[in-house]
């Protein structure tokens, strides 16, 4: 009886301490992907939101470029960073739904 009384409280202490990890991850995602500027991933949130950034810019030239009959290049051009782009905002939408939880405000 005692074995399993131990088993038991050693399960929940392996389970308390695996949500702890969990809301951890959650934690750092959502800064990263909601404050910039802030966490232990400051500088690279900062540049990840840069590069997001540049990414959309280079899509709308794209996007201008290939309604003018110059070159079938840009319309390749863009087809390809149009797939990286829904690949990102996919990914970087389910990250925010995900990583949401951690705040009592968004439960």
């Amino acid at each position: 009886m005692d074995t399993i009384e131990l088993g038991y409280e050693a399960n929940r202490r392996n389970c308390r301490r695996k949500e702890i990890v969990y809301r951890y991850y959650q934690q750092v995602i959502h800064n990263f992907l909601d404050r910039p500027s802030e966490g232990t991933l400051g500088r690279f949130s900062t540049l990840y939101h840069f590069l997001s950034f540049i990414l959309v810019v280079a899509c709308l030239c794209l996007t201008v470029f290939s309604t003018m009959d110059a070159d079938p290049r840009f319309e390749e051009a863009l087809n390809f960073i149009e797939n990286i782009m829904i690949v990102q905002f996919f990914l970087e939408y389910i990250l925010r739904v995900w990583s949401s939880g951690c705040r009592t405000r968004y439960r």
